[in-house]
């Protein structure tokens, strides 16, 4: 489904200069790579590298040095915070943001996180701390980008937590209402083990741009570019019928559009 209003903040999300990604080389040695094959040359074997590298082809995303994009990347707090606020740029402030005391004056990530909290995206712990250099889990990054989308919380996000994922148990108990409305529109991605969420590893960059590309429906329809075997909901309805080569679900709103989130679903015959 392509929306006549092409939305620009995937554009951006990759598209942060190296020096605020990576703060300790100190200067923007970010590259733009465009390539009728492999865009990225580390993501060829790498489990969502067709996402990856769908958006790149059109110039959506942006690597490092030498055209590498580090899929596997375990994203820091403050990183997420500053794709976060570049991926989302209209949302409005809630609240003031506090100065934390972890977060000096001159550090490269001070305004993104800043933002991030006043939008609501992050909040800080105890202490008047921010923790910038802590890896976001998975299951806060699933909880961050819901949170945008504004899916209402499940009801029985118990029952449904149990039925596609095995380690449901290790879900903070915060996260299950919003982890199990993801679930149901067909957001969260696993690898390898589709059933098994490891709520609490860190994310990877490679494992953000597959989340990303299921909330975008806009242009390159780079949401289809992440492979059915790991979105739990697909696998298990497919699971449950002889053929299914179509199927949609509830739409959600994003930024004052509607989408309707479609799988297609790789089924031979």
């Amino acid at each position: 489904m392509h929306l006549t209003k092409r939305l620009s903040w995937l554009t951006l999300i990759f598209s942060i200069p190296l020096n605020l990604l990576l703060p300790s080389y100190g200067r923007d040695i970010a590259i733009e790579v465009f390539n009728d094959s492999s865009v990225f040359s580390d993501t060829d074997d790498h489990w969502a590298n067709l996402c990856i590298d769908g958006i790149g082809t059109e110039g959506l995303m942006r690597g490092y040095l030498n055209g590498i994009f580090r899929p596997d990347r375990t994203m820091t707090r403050s990183e997420f915070a500053a794709v976060m606020i570049q991926a989302f740029p209209n949302a409005p402030s809630l609240r003031e943001a506090p100065d934390f005391s972890d977060v000096a004056d001159d550090f490269w990530g001070k305004a993104a996180i800043s933002t991030a909290y006043e939008k609501g995206f992050l909040t800080g712990y105890p202490d008047n701390l921010f923790k910038p250099a802590q890896p976001i889990s998975r299951v806060q990054s699933i909880v961050v980008l819901a949170n945008t989308q504004k899916l209402s919380p499940s009801a029985n996000s118990g029952a449904i937590l149990q039925r596609y994922f095995e380690d449901a148990s290790a879900i903070p108990t915060y996260a299950k209402s919003l982890t199990a409305a993801s679930t149901q529109q067909a957001l969260i991605v696993n690898y390898p083990t589709v059933s098994k969420l490891r709520p609490n590893d860190g994310i990877t960059r490679g494992e953000a741009a597959a989340l990303l590309c299921r909330l975008n429906s806009a242009g390159t329809d780079a949401r289809y570019f992440v492979n059915d075997q790991y979105i739990a909901t697909a696998v298990l309805i497919m699971r449950s019928a002889s053929v299914i080569r179509h199927f949609k679900f509830k739409p959600f709103e994003h930024e004052g559009e509607q989408m309707i989130p479609t799988i297609k679903a790789n089924v031979a015959g």
